[in-house]
């Protein structure tokens, strides 16, 4: 993201999206991901209090419902895979303010973290419609997957520059979940992506 040298106005740009998946892709690449990752599922708890302690705790299993056996004391195991599962806790803040923006969530997709993190960072608008814009994901090294039933969806310009990358499909439900936290100043906001159909809890 810090080689992008992403600006405010160039995230409202028809380029941004397709420089954003091109530098996904160059380090998925680089790093193997499709090989050396496994996706998962998981579940994430954010929280920030008000003397801006802050904690993102992320469980999870290899696939949803994990392998749908159940052990004599009621738990449910996971399934074995090869490869270790991506959990990403994410704690941001701006390091030139002590008191600016900051926020705190998790997930287990780096392609979907990226583009909320590069969002909220250059952004101008609040988190709780960052968290809701239209995101893309890496299927495989040649394929991205478009959110099918999650509205916004992305412009046909946005959709034409994504296909002169790599193939293009559209995903069902269910999509990755951002719940999050995010402070301003002394202002708190939570939010739980609809994608999830959750509501945010405060205490």
């Amino acid at each position: 993201m810090e080689e992008m040298k992403f600006t405010q106005k160039d995230i409202h740009g028809i380029d941004y999206i397709y420089n954003l998946a091109n530098a996904t892709l160059n380090t998925y690449n680089e790093y193997n991901f499709w090989s050396e990752f496994h996706q998962g599922t998981a579940s994430n708890i954010a929280v920030m209090d008000l003397d801006d302690f802050y904690v993102s705790i992320i469980i999870g299993m290899h696939a949803s419902f994990g392998s749908q056996q159940m052990t004599n004391d009621g738990y449910i195991t996971d399934n074995k895979a090869s490869a270790p599962y991506t959990i990403l806790p994410v704690i941001a803040t701006d390091a030139r303010f002590i008191c600016a923006k900051r926020i705190v969530l998790g997930l287990n997709d780096v392609c979907v973290a990226t583009q909320i993190i590069s969002n909220w960072a250059y952004s101008t608008e609040d988190a709780t419609t960052i968290i809701e814009y239209p995101r893309f994901t890496f299927l495989n090294n040649s394929l991205i997957g478009l959110e099918d039933d999650h509205p916004p969806k992305y412009s046909d310009n946005v959709i034409s520059e994504l296909q002169k990358l790599v193939s293009l499909n559209t995903i069902k439900e269910p999509y990755t979940s951002c719940n999050f936290v995010e402070k301003i100043f002394d202002n708190l906001n939570s939010h739980s992506d609809s994608r999830g159909g959750g509501i945010s809890s405060r205490f």
